[in-house]
């Protein structure tokens, strides 16, 4: 299996799909599944600080472009210890 998400429209082909969780993370953030209407949820940012990782979240898109639709997005990171935070800008 080469996905994180088992549903048929999801691209069995999903980059970064092959995770050594040892060495990465996965960060994945989801917004509530919309109807007739979409838009995305995006990380825009990752920054490192002295004692936390802070993941900027912001809705760049929004408009009509599926009858029902959930937005995600989902990023690999280096493993780290640290506090993760997130931000909505």
């Amino acid at each position: 299996m080469n996905s994180f998400y088992q549903n048929p429209n999801f691209p069995n082909n999903y980059p970064n799909a092959n995770v050594n969780f040892d060495q990465n993370l996965v960060i994945a953030v989801f917004d509530k599944v919309n109807g007739y209407c979409c838009g995305t949820i995006d990380i825009t940012d990752i920054l490192e600080e002295e004692t936390a990782i802070r993941i900027t979240l912001q809705y760049l898109l929004n408009g009509a472009l599926a009858k029902v639709a959930q937005p995600i997005h989902v990023v690999k990171i280096p493993h780290t210890t640290k506090t993760i935070q997130f931000e909505y800008k």
